[in-house]
């Protein structure tokens, strides 16, 4: 019997994000990715926003990916 260990892909905070993305909060398209030194977290604008005016310094993403101004385009 063999055992496997699974190794996360490696984070890319400039990755663009696609179609399928999908807000952690509440599954809408997600225009925004906060990446942190242990994963990352999708965010349609309104729950993206939320995050960032919420956030503590000392706790706070490594990264934040704002695509929201394809909202506008």
């Amino acid at each position: 019997m063999s055992t496997s260990v699974e190794t996360k892909p490696k984070l890319d905070p400039n990755r663009p994000l696609e179609n399928g993305d999908e807000c952690d909060q509440c599954g809408k398209p997600a225009f925004m990715r906060a990446t942190f030194t242990t994963g990352e977290l999708l965010f349609c604008g309104h729950h993206g926003y939320g995050f960032l005016s919420q956030r503590s310094n000392a706790k706070g993403p490594v990264d934040i990916h704002d695509e929201t101004y394809r909202l506008y385009s």
